[in-house]
């Protein structure tokens, strides 16, 4: 039988993955607002689809009960994570967006910008450890 965790509370949106990942998706929104226009249905799309993922699974993973449920859905958002991660390095290589001066690429964990005024922030969160399971 297994273990379920206590869901009082404010539930998934007290979880500090979940604010994390809600704010990817909140800039990858704003950032992919300046992609090209022929991409709308694909790189814009794929992209926000991956980052809302992320958020989902968390949320649903939380509600599902138990410790190994959440666990299961934590490993399907590090997937939609590194999707998303891999498609923002594509969108550099096609020069939608560039390196800020304040930072490196997803995979060094920093900064992208699309505009001076358009940067996404790469958060911390492709470790879930920072949940107390």
């Amino acid at each position: 039988m297994t273990e379920k965790t206590d869901r009082s509370g404010k539930g998934f949106r007290k979880l500090i993955v979940w604010q994390r990942a809600h704010q990817l998706v909140l800039q990858v929104y704003k950032l992919t607002e300046k992609f090209p226009k022929h991409e709308m249905f694909g790189l814009t799309s794929q992209l926000r689809r991956a980052v809302v993922s992320v958020s989902a699974n968390v949320a649903e993973g939380y509600a599902a009960g138990g410790k190994g449920q959440f666990k299961r859905y934590l490993d399907i958002a590090q997937g939609s994570l590194a999707e998303a991660e891999y498609y923002l390095i594509l969108a550099q290589d096609l020069n939608y967006i560039t390196p800020s001066r304040t930072g490196r690429d997803p995979a060094g964990g920093n900064w992208f910008s699309a505009s001076p005024s358009a940067r996404v922030s790469w958060p911390q969160i492709k470790s879930f450890d920072l949940l107390t399971l």
